[in-house]
């Protein structure tokens, strides 16, 4: 999967959690239990369309995949590839055939240059759909776990075959496709869509997220510190509320922008991560976008 991608989804994967805690769309719970068998049986720790997370006796056992839908099935594949063929410089890569074309998984290695046999990644795609996962346990994983864990993965992908919930696994209400392709004007688009109140789509290297989660009694001063500490350029945003503002030019990290507001009772957190600086026109459209999801919220 596109690094850029799984940016986003880490972005997101806090807020979707919370907002799905307890459900996963995409996996049966039962199916995890009988393919993965433990002392404590699994049990489900946030999920939405096709992003969801497990753990068992603790946190010393976890399972969990994030989903994207690329543009074809060409360049899911493709960029399955391109993923392993970067991690695989570095790590201990394993190919995974029930994964699709260029499916694998890789453990990271140790200062030893063992592989960390406690802890498996695994990428692959289903048609359009691509994967991304992972699977640490207190002991070593086998690799019938791994391989179950692959089949899993690839079985969590059956809106590939479904046009109608490919097409709605696709659908963010926050996005507007003429600003986002004026933010992301490349053709290898890709879109997930964690959970109802997030959204990352990613092309050419650039990403846009959206998160929408309730507001608390302590949100506009949170907003309003985050903005104040962000270590970057701030202007205000009156036309979004108080407080609203936008962050860019910042002096650590990525070239970035994010947009902060509140509306209608819920947070907004808008982030766009381009490979440069974001330019004056670049924001201008990003605000636009800020302003098309604080009115067609759900």
């Amino acid at each position: 999967m596109k690094a850029q991608v799984l940016i986003g989804l880490g972005l997101l994967v806090c807020s979707a959690a919370a907002s799905a805690a307890g459900k996963c769309r995409s996996l049966d719970l039962a199916k995890l239990n009988k393919a993965i068998p433990l002392a404590t049986p699994w049990r489900v720790e946030g999920g939405g369309n096709g992003s969801c997370s497990f753990a068992a006796g603790g946190s010393a056992n976890s399972f969990g995949f994030s989903q994207t839908v690329d543009a074809s099935a060409d360049k899911a594949e493709a960029s399955v590839g391109d993923s392993k063929h970067i991690i695989g410089a570095d790590n201990h890569v394993d190919d995974e055939t029930s994964l699709g074309a260029n499916g694998f998984s890789y453990s990271v290695k140790l200062p030893s240059g063992e592989p960390n046999a406690k802890s498996v990644f695994l990428f692959g795609h289903r048609g359009s759909v691509e994967v991304s996962g992972y699977l640490n346990l207190q002991k070593a994983v086998t690799p019938e776990q791994r391989q179950a864990a692959a089949q899993l993965m690839f079985d969590s992908m059956a809106i590939a075959e479904n046009s109608k919930a490919l097409a709605a696994a696709t659908h963010c209400p926050y996005f507007d496709s003429e600003l986002i392709r004026r933010l992301l004007p490349s053709d290898d688009l890709s879109i997930a869509v964690p959970g109802p109140g997030s959204c990352v789509v990613s092309a050419g290297g650039n990403v846009v997220t959206i998160s929408a989660s309730g507001g608390t009694n302590n949100a506009a001063q949170a907003i309003g510190n985050m903005l104040k500490d962000s270590g970057c350029t701030v202007e205000q945003l009156p036309r979004l509320g108080k407080p609203a503002g936008i962050a860019y030019a910042c002096k650590g990290g990525n070239p970035r922008a994010q947009i902060l507001f509140m509306a209608k009772g819920k947070m907004f957190d808008l982030s766009f991560v381009p490979t440069q600086e974001p330019t004056a026109e670049q924001r201008a459209s990003f605000i636009e976008l800020a302003e098309y999801a604080a009115t067609h919220q759900k």
